[in-house]
């Protein structure tokens, strides 16, 4: 009787793995809505297969939060990535602040339909893991970046919609890099599968603490959904 929804891109289905099982350990239901190559932010993105303007994306959000509307989940976990070429209301290119303006604008959307969490995006890592691994069989260090690296213009753009939209913001860097790198292996298991993805054994791992940070922002929304961890 319980529902928890993912809702993103390609950066939100990645998740899938630990969410489902910590939906099944908890007795929730996980309904995933994600759709690769198109972001949650209120913005129309170029699909580079199609080479023009990703119509289908937008019309996918607005159905996305209708049917949130429906459902009315006792959770909404909303995550994608910026790695998007993305028009503003005036069809320019989009700049820091329309990021921020669409994100907020889908942020407040989802959250009329429930509680909702923004996911922050997962650090990039310096190329396609493992063909990077492939080249450096002998020193994995090759191919981490150290935390210093990694950009953070994207999360001052997630930080800024979700304060603006009064929606709890979960960065997600320290599931990915330590105190000081960002390392591709931890253990025996890689952590990323391509240039940008995390590796499903690596989320699976990962899913206990995933349910830390979720079940302290959804305390702050009063959220009743037990994801357990």
């Amino acid at each position: 009787d319980r529902t928890v929804v993912l809702v993103g891109d390609s950066h939100a289905a990645q998740w899938q793995p630990a969410l489902a099982v910590l939906a099944a350990d908890a007795g929730v239901r996980l309904v995933v809505l994600t759709k690769s190559a198109c972001p949650i932010a209120d913005l129309t993105v170029d699909n580079q297969l199609l080479g023009r303007p990703y119509r289908e994306c937008d019309t996918w959000r607005d159905d996305v939060v209708a049917l949130l509307g429906e459902l009315e989940p006792d959770l909404a976990i909303v995550t994608s990535t910026s790695h998007y070429e993305a028009h503003g209301p005036d069809g320019s290119e989009a700049d820091a602040g329309d990021w921020a303006a669409g994100l907020t604008r889908t942020l407040e959307a989802v959250a009329a339909s429930g509680p909702t969490i923004f996911l922050g995006d997962t650090p990039y890592p310096a190329g396609d893991v493992p063909a990077c691994l492939a080249e450096h069989l002998s020193d994995a260090t090759a191919c981490t970046l150290s935390r210093g690296q990694v950009p953070f213009d994207y999360a001052r753009v997630e930080a800024q919609a979700a304060s603006d939209a009064g929606v709890p913001l979960v960065p997600t860097v320290d599931l990915v890099c330590g105190a000081q790198r960002c390392p591709v292996i931890v253990g025996r298991q890689l952590v990323y599968r391509d240039a940008s993805h995390l590796a499903t054994p690596y989320v699976t791992e990962r899913a206990p603490a995933l349910a830390g940070l979720l079940e302290g922002a959804a305390s702050r929304l009063g959220s009743s959904v037990l994801l357990g961890g």
